[in-house]
């Protein structure tokens, strides 16, 4: 990812510095060596052992690549972001002697201007006085922020109404957005809001909020319901694709304030930068530069290799800054679900097609619950669970009958849909939605395969845990008679099992 970053300088100072002799005070300057540009130098400041230079002030951007792919890519930006500062005593008749010099990390420096107060280390030195100055980093450039499968579960008992969204975010200067309205529900469901554009510093999106009016309408007359606030400081992890998120729909009257219910869903991050928190916390904990010896004043940096990656960068990898070989294995794993998933939808030897996609899932659960999430297996699977159907009997077998015969494929499928959804949410919430459920539910009446019913089970029971919308999906569709029934007809046996495995 290439980014351009945008440094400006100002309010140097120093203080302390050493003298030239015992009568005479030093005349300094001070020279700064920017990532990939040339130095620039300060005004003398003549006799002066706390020098100021009020009229300095230097700007400039830089274009920066963020290559975290491997252990080579994690030193050159580590060194790219270094801004060195030397200070100089000027001499007549021999060359200039350095006083001391510090680094600043600029990654620290991003989300608003900082002052800094460095410590200057010199080998002529014991002590060599300190550097004041202020730093203002910017990200700048585009980037965007965009929810997914939003819920709102409303407290209220009034009837039934129309619902919709309009949103607007505080770092944008654009005008607010309106979704689709949902007609006759208490629990409205927005597949995607947004996305928002965010062009200009991308490190404010820290501090903005996301702003969310819920409105009714009946007829003519539209009627603002409640309002939810989401800072987007605390979801911009970089840890994660889609975020979960949970806020509390608020009264819009100042006075009140009374809480309505809640909004969820997920909440998506494209081609924002690192968050400068993640870099703080992580300088505090964990070294990532070693101050070499006081002869150089300079920092050195450990030894990076691909097994001893700071942690910081295997947060990178498993969220939107992605490595390359992870990304190359990701298509890798796409194609191969793709040409099975061909296999399937050309009814070309079903049953075998299921069996490679299970053993897919056994090797790497989380590297392909992704990838079949991306190419929509998912879908695919419902719809062979619509068109198999017709297999199944139309009533359950009577009290005492086997629950275990076996159905062809009906299993596989089952098991497929299990270890796809198996502690991956996305594919949990493809399922929510009630025509679905229902499918689910009908499927999981009628057949009579044990393995087909505990792992159909075992869905049903990752969705209703889930979240708040995963238990309306499966109670407002009737599921908990489904399991009732199921129980009331397996042997004992068979209950032993099915409460075992669900």
């Amino acid at each position: 990812v290439m980014r351009t970053y945008s440094i400006t300088i100002s309010h140097l100072r120093a203080h302390n510095l050493p003298k030239k002799d015992l009568f005479t005070k030093s005349d300094t300057y001070v020279i700064l060596y920017w990532p990939n540009t040339k130095p620039v130098r300060t005004d003398i400041a003549f006799k002066n052992s706390d020098p100021k230079w009020p009229k300095f002030k230097h700007s400039l951007e830089y274009v920066l690549e963020e290559d975290f792919g491997d252990a080579e890519g994690i030193q050159r930006f580590l060194r790219q972001q270094l801004l060195r500062i030397e200070v100089y005593a000027k001499h007549s008749y021999r060359k200039d002697s350095i006083v001391g010099s510090t680094q600043v990390d600029l990654l620290l420096c991003l989300g608003g201007p900082t002052d800094h107060r460095l410590t200057l280390v010199s080998e002529r030195h014991q002590s060599a006085g300190w550097i004041e100055c202020k730093i203002t980093a910017r990200c700048v450039g585009t980037a965007s922020i965009s929810l997914h499968d939003v819920t709102c579960h409303l407290d209220s008992e009034e009837e039934k109404q129309h619902l919709f969204l309009r949103s607007f975010l505080s770092s944008s200067n654009k005008d607010e957005m309106e979704t689709s309205t949902c007609f006759n529900t208490k629990h409205p469901y927005w597949s995607a809001v947004g996305p928002y554009e965010i062009t200009g510093d991308l490190h404010m999106v820290m501090n903005s909020t996301l702003t969310i009016h819920l409105f009714a309408k009946q007829e003519e007359i539209i009627k603002m319901k409640g309002v939810v606030n989401i800072s987007l400081g605390k979801y911009n992890t970089a840890s994660q694709e889609f975020i979960f998120f949970r806020e509390p729909v608020q009264e819009h009257f100042e006075q009140s304030r009374n809480t309505l219910g809640v909004l969820e869903g997920y909440i998506a991050f494209s081609n924002l930068p690192v968050p400068c928190q993640m870099w703080k916390g992580y300088h505090k904990d964990n070294q990532i530069f070693e101050a070499a010896p006081l002869t150089t004043g300079l920092y050195t940096f450990p030894d990076i290799n691909q097994d001893n990656l700071p942690p910081v960068f295997d947060l990178f990898h498993s969220g939107h800054l992605v490595e390359n070989n992870r990304q190359v294995l990701d298509e890798d794993c796409q194609n191969q679900l793709r040409s099975i998933i061909e296999r399937i939808n050309c009814d070309e030897d079903i049953s075998d097609a299921l069996a490679q996609l299970i053993t897919k899932f056994e090797e790497n659960a989380k590297l392909f619950q992704e990838a079949f999430y991306q190419v929509g297996g998912v879908s695919v699977m419902v719809s062979l669970l619509q068109n198999s159907l017709d297999m199944l009997p139309l009533t359950l077998p009577t009290a005492g009958e086997t629950l275990g015969a076996s159905e062809g494929i009906l299993p596989s499928i089952a098991r497929v849909l299990f270890l796809a959804l198996d502690n991956y949410q996305k594919n949990q919430a493809f399922l929510c939605r009630s025509n679905r459920m229902n499918l689910l539910l009908r499927f999981l009446e009628r057949t009579t395969d044990m393995t087909a019913t505990q792992y159909l089970l075992q869905v049903i029971l990752m969705i209703a845990s889930r979240d708040l919308s995963g238990q309306t999906s499966v109670v407002s569709c009737g599921g908990v008679p489904v399991v009732s029934k199921i129980l009331l007809h397996a042997r004992e046996e068979e209950i032993q099992i099915l409460c075992m495995n669900a």
